[in-house]
C-alpha cells in the first residue's frame, strides 16, 4: 500500500510540477520553433519534426505509465524502441 501511495504522489508531481513539465514544454517549443523556420521545400525536415513531436507524446505517456504502474511494460517499451529504429537518426539541422 505504501508503494502505491508513493507512486501516486510521484505521478502527481510528474504531471503537475513545473520541474517535470517545463523540460517537455521547452523541447516541444524548440521543435515547433524549428518547424516554423523551415523553408517551403524542406518537406523531410517538417515531417521529421512532426514525427518527433508525436514521439514526445508517446514517450511522455510511457513515462506516466511507468510511474503509475511501477514497472515497464516490456511490450510497450519494445514498441517504442522499434518505432525509434524505424525512423532512424534524422538530423533536424
Amino acid at each position: 500500500m505504501n508503494d502505491n501511495i508513493r507512486r501516486a504522489n510521484t505521478y502527481k508531481l510528474y504531471t503537475d510540477d513545473p520541474t517535470f513539465r517545463e523540460p517537455w514544454k521547452a523541447v516541444r517549443a524548440a521543435f515547433v520553433a524549428r518547424w516554423q523556420t523551415t523553408q517551403p521545400g524542406e518537406h523531410e525536415v517538417r515531417e521529421t519534426i512532426f514525427r518527433y513531436l508525436g514521439l514526445m507524446d508517446k514517450l511522455d505517456e510511457f513515462v506516466r505509465s511507468v510511474i503509475a504502474s511501477g514497472e515497464i511494460d516490456k511490450a510497450r517499451f519494445e514498441a517504442l524502441v522499434k518505432l525509434q529504429n524505424e525512423r532512424g537518426n534524422d538530423a533536424l539541422d
